[in-house]
């Protein structure tokens, strides 16, 4: 563990060029994931803010970032601003990204969000085998529902980066993971590993990854017709300087494993956009990932 001197509120006194935003549409979850680094589903929403589409286009229109997650917790729980953002971004050409555990995605929201934004994408959670992923995920459902949206919007032409949150549990079921995907012979699917980070119910249940990360980067040998990715083990993270976090009620953080620190507060999404500046700390940071040299 590195140790960090944090400093509060300390920013640079420039504007951020954004160019992506993870947009934390709620807190609420239909599942209970044994390495949510929110603990979605328990902390509670406590009346998200129900932004309106005037409200979202006076933000997203002046900074014009390049790509939105809308995430949270679960976001298609709602749907409704999830089209607001589709809108929003397909109005300047920004592209849109869906982090769902697959449940909630039907075919009507697929075609519907492809008329809104040609640009939208899917991140759909797959955590290993079957009684794995069902495990981690506490539903015997899980599994069996990641595949289906996987192959629903796949399918249908969207780029559809299913997500791994690799620990030691899991690590040797990678390449089963990536022989799955293969076989369903679709090439707008690309897996994308990334190590768990210890926050939330992962920190709870002691949930690590401890090989080196480039046993993790061989696996992207595994497979002709998907694209493997890893993620957080090399390069600097634009988190604080051309990322940023917007919480379920407006707040703007650095970070989404930080949306819970008033510390890191950089603003909220009301404000007048020159107050938005870079995080001094963020900025500063020569690793890869902040978070996990704070945990």
């Amino acid at each position: 563990m590195v140790a960090l001197k944090i400093k509060l509120k300390l920013w640079y006194n420039i504007v951020m060029k954004i160019k992506e935003v993870r947009h934390l549409l709620t807190y609420g979850c239909n599942l209970r994931c044994q390495h949510c680094y929110l603990s979605a589903g328990e902390v509670g929403d406590n009346k998200p803010a129900d932004l309106s589409q005037e409200e979202v286009d006076r933000f997203y229109h002046y900074f014009k970032p390049d790509v939105v997650s809308a995430t949270g917790g679960e976001p298609l729980l709602r749907i409704e601003m999830v089209y607001k953002l589709a809108k929003s971004l397909a109005a300047y050409g920004g592209a849109l990204e869906i982090v769902t555990n697959g449940f909630m995605l039907t075919k009507g929201i697929a075609d519907e969000l492809k008329k809104l934004n040609k640009k939208t994408f899917f991140q759909i959670s797959l955590d290993g085998t079957k009684d794995y992923h069902n495990k981690i995920r506490k539903s015997p459902l899980a599994y069996d529902n990641a595949m289906d949206a996987i192959k629903l919007v796949a399918g249908k032409g969207f780029v559809t980066k299913v997500r791994l949150t690799a620990t030691n549990e899991n690590v040797k079921q990678i390449p089963k993971v990536i022989e799955a995907l293969s076989s369903l012979g679709n090439e707008n699917i690309r897996l994308v590993i990334r190590p768990v980070v210890a926050k939330g119910r992962a920190k709870a249940n002691d949930l690590k990854l401890d090989i080196d990360y480039k046993e993790l980067e061989s696996l992207k040998e595994l497979s002709e017709v998907i694209i493997v990715e890893t993620t957080d083990n090399e390069g600097k993270c634009g988190c604080g300087t051309d990322t940023i976090a917007i919480d379920p009620f407006g707040g703007i953080y650095p970070c989404t494993y930080f949306v819970f620190d008033e510390n890191y507060k950089m603003g909220n999404i009301w404000d007048l956009p020159s107050k938005l500046t870079e995080n001094e700390e963020f900025a500063g940071f020569k690793g890869a990932c902040y978070a996990r040299q704070a945990v």
